[in-house]
């Protein structure tokens, strides 16, 4: 369905976000200690902690009520924390918690930086942690199209936009409609075992960005691999990602963005 593309990127980066996460079987240690030796190893670059709770703290009244009835043992049932370490400009953050490690980048430019971050951090937390394999290996981009920043204002999102994306947006009254979105969930029969979640469409429009569609592109595979041999997926996912990226969008939008060969 997604065409092989040679890979490129552009004068005006689409890409908003790009996360990239390893799911592993819990390992308690990280739940029930600091993790004080593995920011030591990646502080350099990720100086800033800020930890939280995975889920919103529980009330005071709330508490109040459940030490009347009996049920103080569900207080102790929060799930563990995340602990996350970012970067100065807050651009990086590396999320860790008794069950997965995440990469989260707002300034992506290249992919082979981004995985060399990542090979980075990784590798130190395979040191100290030594998981025994990874569960879920997922890999995450999101683009965001404003037309108003590219000189396309008056362009119809049928004539940037693949026709499979643009749904009702290709009608004359396409002009009144201020939010769509759809998803789609399906096998990537170009890497074995791998899923797609897709996401698209118009965002809810507001005064500051009245035109900006998004492509969300997941693509994760979820079966045991070994820690050596999740960046060799990674590069096939990536490459994924950049053809159905290139799918997605249109000769007119593509131009617009400045493309390059890589």
């Amino acid at each position: 369905m997604f065409p092989n593309t040679p890979r490129e990127e552009y004068r005006e980066n689409p890409i908003e976000e790009v996360i990239c996460q390893f799911r592993f079987p819990p390992i308690l240690k990280i739940g029930t200690t600091t993790p004080a030796e593995f920011q030591d190893q990646i502080r350099t670059q990720f100086p800033l902690y800020q930890p939280q709770d995975a889920l919103p703290p529980i009330p005071d009244q709330v508490r109040g009520i459940l030490s009347q009835v009996g049920m103080e043992n569900l207080l102790g049932s929060q799930l563990p924390r995340v602990h996350q370490f970012a970067t100065e400009d807050g651009a990086s953050t590396v999320s860790l918690q008794t069950d997965f490690i995440a990469l989260r980048v707002t300034d992506y430019e290249r992919w082979d930086a981004f995985r060399e971050l990542f090979e980075s951090v990784e590798g130190n937390f395979k040191l100290l942690y030594e998981p025994q394999f990874y569960s879920r290996i997922g890999l995450r981009y999101r683009d965001v199209i404003i037309r108003e920043n590219l000189g396309l204002d008056s362009v119809p999102w049928s004539e940037l936009l693949n026709g499979d994306l643009v749904g009702l947006l290709r009608h004359d009254r396409s002009t009144l409609i201020t939010q769509s979105v759809a998803a789609v969930q399906m096998e990537l029969t170009e890497i074995n075992n791998a899923h797609l979640t897709l996401q698209y469409g118009l965002q809810a429009q507001t005064e500051q960005s009245p035109s900006v569609y998004f492509i969300d592109t997941d693509i994760a595979i979820e079966q045991r691999t070994e820690p050596d041999d999740v960046f060799s997926l990674l590069n096939q996912f990536n490459r994924a990602a950049g053809d159905i990226f290139r799918w997605a969008i249109k000769d007119t939008l593509r131009n617009a963005l400045g493309p390059t060969s890589i």
